[in-house]
């Protein structure tokens, strides 16, 4: 029986424009190590958040997670996938997760058994960040649910540390929040949260104008801003989030509202040709930005209520605002093997609209 090939996706390291298509072959049961397992990866979703990891790929080691040869990466997605080889007694064929994977059709992992799912324990993961090794079982659902889960759940998780970190620094006492990339996922689903909130500063959304149709329809926003009109923005005590990572958006932001500005907050890069110096810059006027970096936010808040309890909170969190937005506005497209470089390539060059929900497969 000849052996199986698995597909993989690959950007260069130095320019995300340069991909190729590497096959290997996939393991079998003798090639493991006891406690390895192969899972065949099956849906995953891929949005600008993916992007984000491209771009600051090496600066946090997002391509430390899944090896390629020198100079090559793998950009991780969240999805599903199944064990297809396995020398685990504890994870046996079958086995369904959701989790964090490369852009292929299989990866080989050491499955360390946790409560309701697997970390992958491998040697060169160990010292990256915990929220990212996690793997929660995922018995078969609603392709629909599923689909939207896998586009969600991890942006939705950083709107929720988002959300929470805010709320402990009380605002930083700003009157307002500002979120660029409003038509992102992220930005829209930290919206969404806020806008749950009692007690909160004013939420405004900062947008382009094609997409100020669709962000003034999500309903989550107080007030809709083009950036064309950042230099108009009324004076008040005002904390900047920007999902955007555009340069030149963030100096109009900070310029206008200098000491208005009470907290600046560099979350994601979807605009990441403009980001310029992304962490070097220092002679911001007002305020210098901070980046939030969940992960970080995760440990410190696991820490402190521990990690099923934080895990539970973002999945009821997640539910409602899944139950809430349940609309037919999230368009889900499906795309597998090598058309995949397509969707990649728009999503690089932020030509895919914001209604439209991209869930790819290399199998």
């Amino acid at each position: 029986m000849p052996q199986e090939i698995a597909l993989n996706f690959e950007v260069a390291r130095n320019n995300l424009r340069e991909t190729r298509f590497v096959e290997s072959p996939v393991p079998a049961a003798a090639d493991l190590a006891s406690g390895e397992v192969v899972l065949a990866v099956s849906d995953f979703a891929f949005t600008a958040n993916n992007i984000t990891y491209g771009v600051l790929g090496e600066s946090f080691s997002y391509f430390s997670f899944f090896p390629a040869s020198e100079g090559w990466g793998r950009i991780p997605v969240w999805g599903y996938g199944e064990v297809a080889v396995s020398r685990n007694a504890d994870v046996p064929v079958g086995t369904r997760v959701f989790g964090y994977f490369p852009m292929s059709s299989h990866v080989t992992m050491k499955a360390q058994s946790t409560k309701g799912g697997f970390a992958d324990a491998a040697a060169h993961r160990v010292a990256l960040p915990p929220i990212y090794n996690s793997y929660s079982f995922a018995p078969k659902a609603n392709a629909d649910l599923e689909a939207r889960l896998a586009l969600f759940r991890p942006l939705f998780a950083t709107a929720y540390l988002l959300d929470d970190w805010l709320a402990e620094q009380r605002f930083f006492g700003a009157r307002r929040i500002l979120l660029t990339s409003a038509s992102g996922k992220t930005a829209f689903s930290l919206a969404a949260i806020l806008a749950r909130r009692t007690e909160r500063p004013t939420i405004v959304g900062l947008t382009s104008k094609i997409n100020e149709s669709f962000v003034r329809s999500l309903g989550v926003y107080d007030k809709v801003v083009l950036y064309d009109d950042v230099g108009s923005l009324p004076l008040e005590a005002s904390v900047s989030v920007d999902m955007a990572g555009s340069e030149a958006t963030l100096v109009k932001i900070h310029e206008r509202l200098a000491e208005h500005l009470v907290h600046s907050c560099r979350v994601g890069a979807s605009h990441w040709e403009q980001r310029g110096d992304f962490m070097g810059k220092q002679d911001w006027p007002g305020r210098t930005p901070e980046f939030f970096f969940a992960p970080s936010r995760a440990q410190e808040l696991s820490a402190r209520i521990g990690p099923l309890e934080l895990q539970s909170s973002i999945k009821a969190s997640l539910e409602q605002f899944l139950t809430d937005s349940r609309g037919g506005w999230l368009k889900i497209v499906r795309t597998h093997a090598r058309d995949i470089e397509a969707v990649y390539r728009a999503t690089l060059e932020g030509r895919v609209p914001p209604d439209v929900g991209n869930i790819l497969s290399l199998r």
